[in-house]
């Protein structure tokens, strides 16, 4: 029996063991694992994860301080990347100007929580900058984070340029679509928020699920504005 090359990845092996071992515990999402589609000029991968989407906006409120909008946006950027890197399930990250995109894998839906948790730490992120920038440069920080969970694809293909061979990735699917859409919501009661879908809501655990108890048919989701507990002492303290 021929068999295609796989590397083996030691951590991903271990929570494959013990998806089966704790399986009471740990419950394994539908077609979590990345499964490769062979096409001409370039591949495919089919997976079921997570996508965040996160919108911001900065506005100048004193027109001596515009030119400090490249150095907010630049600390914006470089704390919302330590926030999700912080999640060990990060697989990619994509910067288009305002807007921030995140893939997460989620083998188990334990993961799934662990989305929740990182948008609440932007969302923390997110009031921490706009009081700090608000009260030095006169910028305002607005920003919406949007949530969702499904089978995405992501697509690799490369072209030689002289001898050096040129990689490029692109991800696409209804859950990127949605938590974009999402994201560029219009701030709900002058708030960062947190709008995630019925079927993130689906599969997080019951804590989490009271945060977010009603549906909004505007948002055609479920809003939240969530802190991260370990910072919210802080927030609150510092309005």
């Amino acid at each position: 029996m021929r068999l295609e090359y796989k590397q083996f990845d030691f951590e991903e092996t271990l929570r494959e063991i013990d998806s089966v071992v704790n399986q009471e515990l740990e419950e394994m999402t539908p077609m979590n694992q990345v499964l490769p589609i062979s096409q001409k000029g370039g591949d495919i991968e089919c997976a079921y994860a997570g996508a965040i989407a996160v919108s911001v906006r900065l506005s100048v409120y004193d027109n001596n301080y515009i030119a400090g909008l490249g150095k907010a946006y630049e600390l914006l950027k470089r704390i919302l990347l330590d926030i999700f890197r912080d999640n060990s399930n990060c697989l990619d990250i994509i910067c288009m100007g305002r807007s921030f995109f995140f893939f997460f894998n989620t083998l188990l839906k334990s993961n799934i929580d662990c989305l929740i948790d990182t948008m609440a730490k932007l969302n923390a992120a997110l009031t921490v900058l706009d009081m700090k920038l608000s009260e030095k440069y006169k910028i305002h920080v607005m920003g919406n984070c949007g949530c969702d969970f499904g089978e995405l694809f992501r697509i690799r293909s490369s072209y030689k340029d002289s001898a050096e061979e040129k990689v490029f990735e692109s991800w696409h699917g209804a859950p990127l679509n949605m938590a974009i859409i999402f994201s560029e919501h219009a701030r709900k009661n002058d708030k960062n928020g947190t709008i995630i879908s019925e079927n993130v809501r689906s599969n997080i655990k019951d804590e989490y699920k009271k945060f977010f108890e009603h549906y909004d048919d505007a948002l055609c989701g479920y809003w939240a504005s969530l802190v991260d507990s370990d910072m919210f002492k802080w927030v609150k303290s510092n309005r």
